[in-house]
């Protein structure tokens, strides 16, 4: 009555397929490694590109304002309330089309404020001089929808006491 026992191939140790259990688990976790640093390069790519196209936003913005300051006939002198589309409600609007190679356009309002002295230190005497102000903001868009604006303020020194 000699029963014989049959040995397993890998020793007799009672471990068989425990390598393939551990080789499994290794792979989900390296898996699931690999798809969240997928997922967050795809996130930071996107953060990087919205953060390019805000910067595009702002200089068009910043160049709308350098293109009103370079020409001296853009301030004008008058409340015209017709330009109810621009914060400043008054003065004068241009639009700037296809600015740099991303076609981004660029909107100036500048509207007439308000005559005072002409500021201390300035060279000019308060009884001969007056000062215009003029109050300034430009939004700039890119064709990604992005959108920026600033304001700005600035004074013209002009003949006439005040």
């Amino acid at each position: 009555m000699d029963k014989k026992f049959k040995t397993p191939p890998t020793g007799g140790n009672g471990q068989r397929g425990a390598v393939l259990v551990v080789a499994l688990v290794l792979l989900t976790v390296l898996t699931f490694i690999a798809v969240t640093a997928l997922n967050t390069s795809s996130m930071e790519q996107k953060m990087a590109g919205n953060t390019q196209e805000n910067h595009r936003a702002f200089h068009t913005a910043e160049t709308g304002l350098s293109s009103i300051f370079s020409d001296s006939s853009k301030f004008v002198l008058t409340t015209d309330a017709t330009l109810v589309d621009c914060p400043a409600g008054t003065g004068t609007k241009i639009i700037l089309s296809n600015i740099g190679d991303y076609l981004a356009n660029s909107t100036v309002c500048t509207g007439f404020v308000t005559w005072t002295a002409p500021p201390r230190g300035s060279g000019y005497s308060a009884s001969t001089f007056s000062a215009a102000h003029f109050e300034m903001t430009s939004t700039g868009g890119t064709t990604s929808q992005a959108s920026v604006e600033i304001h700005g303020g600035a004074y013209q020194i002009a003949p006439g006491g005040s």
